[in-house]
């Protein structure tokens, strides 16, 4: 048994929708990754100069996948990353008691857009397409890749350098007009344009290019992002993109090229 057969048995599961096998079974899978990646006795980054434990791996290694679930999410009153929720609530949960708190919840309806429910009274509750990406970081990751096959990509600067400062973003109601930090220019280029590739996003239109961000987020290849691309104003509630954010995913897409390492 290696983590490939784990991924491809978790596959054929949610292909045959037996979506809390699927789902536990993703939990394993990163769970062994995490340590593949940073094997036991891996120096702590939480709590030096301890050593990393399952818990900071585990974290550790959706956080490096997934740039862009950075932004803390309110579960009663207290925030967490999307990989501590994942880890805290449903990982152990599974894992130790094979079942969820009250307060957590999972469903195998919907469509195939990858959502979070949270708040109003109900339970935080994630959705199946959650499975998807959690199996498609563990194929995808350094620690994997070769296993499926998968190329290694990074984007290459074409010409002159980006400028992120002529971009100004709506901060939405109530909010002044801001310059998009550093760090969320870096989610955009990591989670949007390496995994479609900026030559797809040259010479289109915004709604063309809407469809192609969504599509990639509902196929799981850049989990995590449209919560952050609301809250900069990049995409709106119906997940189109934004004036602004067409004119800044089209202008990194003119900057950029995709090379294999």
């Amino acid at each position: 048994m290696n983590i490939k057969q784990l991924i491809t048995d978790a596959e054929f599961l949610y292909l045959h929708q037996h979506y809390y096998g699927a789902l536990a079974l993703s939990m394993v899978v990163i769970g062994a990754s995490s340590r593949k990646t940073y094997p036991s006795g891996t120096a702590s980054i939480a709590t030096p100069p301890g050593r990393m434990n399952d818990k900071e791996a585990f974290q550790t290694f959706l956080t490096d996948n997934w740039k862009g679930l950075k932004p803390k999410l309110e579960v009663d009153g207290k925030g967490y990353s999307m990989a501590e929720i994942l880890y805290k609530f449903y990982r152990c949960n599974i894992v130790h008691e094979g079942a969820l708190p009250p307060e957590f919840s999972f469903t195998d309806q919907g469509d195939e857009s990858l959502t979070i429910t949270t708040g109003g009274g109900s339970p935080f509750t994630i959705n199946k397409v959650w499975i998807k990406a959690l199996l498609h970081t563990a194929k995808s990751a350094d620690c994997n890749r070769a296993d499926f096959g998968i190329k290694k990509y990074e984007l290459k600067l074409t010409g002159i350098d980006f400028d992120p400062s002529k971009h100004l973003v709506d901060g939405g109601i109530g909010s002044s007009s801001k310059k998009l930090k550093p760090d969320f220019i870096e989610h955009i280029k990591e989670l949007i344009l390496l995994p479609i590739g900026p030559d797809k996003l040259r010479g289109i239109d915004q709604q063309t290019m809407s469809d192609l961000i969504n599509e990639g987020i509902n196929e799981s290849i850049i989990p995590g992002i449209a919560p952050a691309l609301y809250w900069n104003n990049i995409i709106d509630n119906k997940n189109n993109l934004t004036d602004q954010g067409f004119s800044l995913i089209s202008d990194l897409a003119n900057h950029y090229e995709k090379v294999e390492v």
